[in-house]
């Protein structure tokens, strides 16, 4: 399952649940669209939490790239309370284009339990001192879960896919919407503008090129759908 949530939508974030390998929960946070978050980002901090009755903390990984100005991010983690708390602060800003993979954490199910696992962590990200993004993707307070009849976007078919896949979409309420493809390293790698699109369905089919019209390489990559008071990602995978 993919949760998309961001409380001012200059910044949004990504968590993903893989459950391909037994018993294993694969829980990955992107940051997107650093150049639309108007203030330059001296200090930036990350909560991420998991529920210890069902989960237990294996490992967490950190993408240094968008943190590289300041060094990386420091860390603590208190596997009682089921929590990590990251920060990190400099004198110099985050870089306006940065994008990409903040963290990835590896959680074992205990005892094979899977009920509501899902639906067991949350995160927080703060810059500036400022909340961007609260409390998803469990919905407590996700400004999107109000919207429910306002828009949905398909999972994609064929999933796994080559060498082409559709993506439909659909709208309530009229209103302009693009649509982004990234890697997996969160790097779009094409934008389709649908203008001020009707209301109604809405059909993209991807041919698995990038945006200069050159074929990508077998992996996963993500969708977003985007526009007014709107925004919701997910995940698909190209077999060759």
């Amino acid at each position: 399952m993919v949760f998309t949530c961001g409380v001012h939508a200059e910044i949004e974030g990504t968590i993903v649940y893989d459950e391909r390998q037994p018993d294993t929960l694969i829980a990955t946070f992107f940051i997107y669209n650093m150049n639309e978050f108007t203030d330059p980002v001296y200090s930036a901090q990350l909560l991420f939490t998991w529920d210890t009755v069902q989960l237990q903390l294996y490992t967490i990984s950190f993408d240094s790239s968008i943190f590289l100005p300041w060094g990386g991010l420091t860390y603590s983690i208190d596997s009682t309370t089921g929590e990590c708390h990251m920060a990190g602060a400099g004198v110099t800003p985050l870089e306006k284009d940065s994008s990409g993979i903040a963290f990835t954490a590896y959680l074992i199910y205990q005892n094979h339990d899977f009920s509501g696992a899902d639906k067991s962590t949350v995160w927080n990200v703060i810059f500036n001192e400022t909340t961007v993004i609260g409390r998803c993707p469990n919905g407590v307070d996700d400004p999107f879960e109000q919207l429910p009849d306002q828009f949905y976007l398909s999972q994609n078919y064929p999933n796994p896919f080559n060498p082409t896949t559709t993506i439909n979409f659909s709208l309530a309420i009229a209103r302009q919407v693009s649509l982004y493809i990234y890697n997996v390293l969160g790097q779009e790698i094409k934008k389709v503008d649908f203008g001020y699109a009707h209301v109604g369905e809405h059909t993209f089919v991807w041919d698995g090129t990038d945006k200069n019209n050159q074929e990508v390489i077998s992996g996963v990559y993500f969708y977003r759908l985007k526009g007014e008071q709107i925004t919701e990602a997910k995940k698909m995978i190209l077999l060759k």
